[in-house]
């Protein structure tokens, strides 16, 4: 199979990210970047300041008041965050590269923050490896650094409790034991293990999304060239939780309200988001309605049975009331699902939430859900105006383009692989790839794994040889 045909293949599941590369994929990624670091918030004043509210909420609890009120200036500047990241360890590629690349356009633009509202949804054994840690040696071999056993391999990283010190003492370890890295690597990953994943602040975490906010924060200033600016990973269940507690389940009555507990709302949810992704489905085969539920670990899809939300087994219920529903969220017994999440943050707050590969085209079919049920619900003006002018056509992950090389052999290299293996010339040359690479290429980087993920079979051919040299070299 050509790759063409692969591509081809990944675009016909992908509508959204088909527009994007024809009217995009030529530009490079600095210039793309820069055109699409927001736009004017179209939503009133008053849905602006609840969700600058719940940023200071939720990164001030975690980072403090300083990175807070970072946090909140970036919004209050640029009306957009990446939702196309998983709530895991900086160091995979996938959160790597469009950090990057944010960050420079965002320097470009008089900002030293980067905010990220992340799914932490995401089970320990995804791909992009929210289970632990990853480098590559010298041989191009990569080298996983788990945090927690594999018995929590299928535990979502909402909810999941902090990893321990005798669990950070079993990675580094691994690292001393590993034969094929250099002393001198063995040292410096040791160090990082030391002075950022055994803060004692960090191990003094409730949680382990807190874990990864926190040292995700600290690798990041470690990085080349990011000394002096803040990255924010915060997970967008924590803003919906915040939100939905504060302003829809405590006396308003918004659209919001009516969708978590009116039951002939959530009868019209079912209904028009039936076989939507991030739904659930009508023949209970896919999906959750509005929450999941978590139980020893395990995610457990709900459905509506009369005024309640109750799991298939029956072991689970929840009444479709405020004070049930606020009660359930704080103590983490449910987390909402990924169209509750976008429907909060992206249609009824007017955030722009850029994502990865697949999000443009499942975030389309759901605008185009809510506002069928807003119609149904004879909900308001601004309700309606709100969902309707939602971008859903906003790439900000998914974008691999810093490669790590051995002779002619190539890998995409991880964070670690930048702290192991640059120079001083590395901030200069990483700008210069930014300006050279495009979108497509970054994009084509991945074309084989998003092949995966929709055909549940290997990829027939590798990604393209980049056109550009690689950033890193052993």
């Amino acid at each position: 199979m050509p790759f063409s045909t692969l591509r081809n293949s990944v675009l016909a599941r992908a509508p959204v990210l088909r527009q994007i590369i024809e009217t995009s994929g030529k530009l490079p990624l600095s210039v793309y970047c820069q055109q699409h670091l927001g736009g004017p918030p179209r939503v009133s004043a008053a849905r602006q300041e609840e969700v600058f509210s719940a940023v200071r909420q939720c990164v001030s609890r975690v980072l403090g008041a300083s990175a807070a009120a970072e946090a909140e200036a970036h919004l209050r500047q640029h009306y957009l965050v990446s939702t196309g990241d998983h709530h895991h360890p900086l160091t995979h590629p996938f959160s790597l590269n469009s950090a990057l690349l944010r960050s420079a356009a965002l320097r470009g633009a008089g900002r030293r923050s980067l905010v990220t509202f992340s799914c932490a949804t995401v089970s320990l054994n995804n791909s992009s490896s929210p289970r632990g840690l990853l480098y590559h040696s010298r041989r191009l071999q990569a080298h996983r650094l788990p945090l927690f056993s594999l018995q929590y391999r299928h535990h979502p990283v909402y909810g999941l409790r902090a990893y321990t010190a005798v669990e950070l003492a079993r990675a580094r370890h691994m690292v001393q034991a590993e034969k094929n890295i250099t002393p001198v690597d063995r040292a410096l990953l040791d160090e990082i293990l030391v002075s950022v994943y055994a803060d004692p602040a960090v191990l003094a975490c409730q949680y382990y999304s807190e874990q990864i906010t926190r040292t995700n924060a600290a690798l990041w200033r470690r990085l080349p060239g990011q000394a002096d600016t803040t990255l924010i990973f915060v997970p967008e269940e924590d803003m919906v939780n915040d939100l939905l507690a504060r302003y829809h389940l405590a006396g308003q009555s918004t659209a919001v309200t009516a969708l978590l507990t009116d039951p002939t709302a959530v009868q019209l949810f079912c209904q028009e988001f039936n076989g939507v992704a991030g739904a659930g489905s009508l023949d209970r085969s896919k999906g959750t309605i509005l929450f999941w539920a978590l139980r020893e670990g395990q995610r457990l899809a709900l459905w509506l049975d009369g005024d309640r939300l109750v799991s298939a087994d029956g072991q689970y219920a929840v009444a479709l009331s405020a004070s049930a529903l606020t009660q359930a969220l704080q103590q983490k017994e449910l987390m909402p699902s990924m169209a509750l999440t976008f429907i909060v943050l992206s249609f009824y707050y007017g955030l722009t939430c850029g994502g990865g590969f697949f999000q443009g085209s499942y975030l389309a079919q759901m605008r185009q859900a809510y506002v069928r049920l807003l119609s149904a619900l004879r909900a308001s003006a601004e309700d309606t105006a709100a969902a309707s002018a939602a971008a859903t056509d906003r790439i900000t992950a998914d974008l691999s383009f810093i490669h790590l090389a051995k002779g002619s052999d190539l890998t995409l290299a991880s964070a670690l692989d930048l702290l192991l293996y640059q120079d001083d010339q590395t901030p200069t040359r990483l700008v210069a790839l930014m300006e050279r690479c495009t979108l497509a290429e970054a994009i084509d980087q991945l074309m084989p794994l998003f092949y995966t993920i929709f055909y549940h079979t290997p990829p027939p051919v590798s990604a393209p040889r980049p056109a550009y040299d690689a950033l890193l070299y052993v």
